[in-house]
């Protein structure tokens, strides 16, 4: 059997420096060519500090010599340590002179500080050179234009659906689940089932768990994270989502309608059983209210008319007002702008 030995600081400074590009002067690439020709500035920076500084800074939190890009990043650019333009405001020259006011008052921490190791010919870098980098070194350009590819809108998560709607549909635990006795189960109660017809579920994290195997599958579908079966959340608005969604919307809207604590939650403007041809001005004005309470926005007249003529009206025809109003409901969950926000 064997073992990992990890390698010491110092092993990391000799392995990090076998690594880094050969400088011979300022200009070109800041990736650095690696075979004796001329580097960026920054380049010419990191190889001269690396046999005095790379010993503790290639781990832990502040792994300024790991790579370019870290050296880039979290040195060269962070204003904390470097302010461009002005070496006698740059702590990271406080540091090397032995003149730090935090924490740690000098760099390398054990020792001599840099000033002094330099004065005794112990230096790849003089702080003078250094100091002339800082002034040379032109700040980062903001980025004022937006990423493309950042996340402007998010997905609801399986748990926010569950809550979301137990909330909007007067809706509970008790409507989907009985706690079961305490079972061999390191005494932990387990959640029974009232039926598979009214879609619960629970991740397999959840607390009671569930005591069907179907919840949690459809807690899956709907992007659930459940640590127990090493499944990360998702996000994406995927097949399985939008079938779970299909079928769970319409059964717990009906469940919300048909329940009676619900009926002023849903419908405060007219009657779940009102006919259309009765109705209509009445229904409309419920369904511009709950345009509002499942997208949280006031509707436009127009497409209110449009979900009363192509999703109440058609679903009325077919069964029957609770029925429409189902339709309407789940219409509502499966929208954009409740699904995203």
């Amino acid at each position: 059997m064997s073992s990992t030995i990890r390698p010491g600081p110092l092993a990391l400074a000799a392995t990090l420096l076998a690594t880094l590009p050969a400088c011979g002067g300022k200009g070109g690439s800041d990736s650095g060519s690696g075979d004796g020709s001329a580097c960026s500035a920054n380049d010419t920076v990191m190889t001269g500090l690396a046999p005095t500084c790379a010993g503790c800074h290639t781990q832990g939190s502040q792994p300024f010599f790991v790579s370019l890009a870290s050296f880039n990043a979290l040195l060269a650019y962070n204003t904390t340590y470097v302010v461009p333009g002005h070496p006698e405001q740059s702590y990271l020259i406080k540091l090397l002179q032995g003149q730090g006011t935090g924490t740690y008052t000098q760099m390398p921490l054990a020792g001599d500080p840099f000033v002094k190791l330099e004065a005794a010919g112990n230096t790849s870098i003089s702080l003078a050179q250094i100091e002339t980098w800082i002034t040379d070194l032109t700040p980062m350009t903001a980025v004022t234009t937006p990423d493309p590819t950042a996340v402007t809108v998010q997905r609801v998560s399986a748990e926010q659906i569950r809550n979301t709607l137990y909330a909007q549909l007067g809706l509970a635990q008790a409507d989907f689940y009985t706690t079961g006795p305490t079972i061999e189960n390191y005494g932990v109660p387990e959640m029974n089932t009232l039926g598979e017809d009214n879609y619960p579920f629970a991740g397999a994290d959840d607390l009671p768990g569930s005591y069907t195997p179907e919840p949690v599958q459809r807690h899956a579908e709907l992007g659930g994270s459940q640590t127990l079966n090493s499944k990360v959340r998702d996000l994406s608005p995927s097949p399985p989502f939008a079938e779970a969604l299909v079928s769970l919307s319409q059964r717990w809207c009906k469940m919300g309608i048909a329940k009676p604590s619900s009926a002023a939650l849903l419908f405060p403007y007219v009657d779940s059983a009102a006919t259309s041809a009765a109705s209509a001005d009445a229904i409309k004005k419920n369904l511009s209210y709950l345009n509002l309470h499942f997208l949280g926005e006031p509707a436009d007249p127009a497409d209110i008319d449009d979900v009363f003529q192509n999703v109440f009206v058609p679903l009325e025809a077919e069964a029957d007002p609770p029925t429409a109003w189902a339709g309407v409901c789940s219409y509502f969950i499966r929208h954009p702008r409740w699904i995203f926000y």
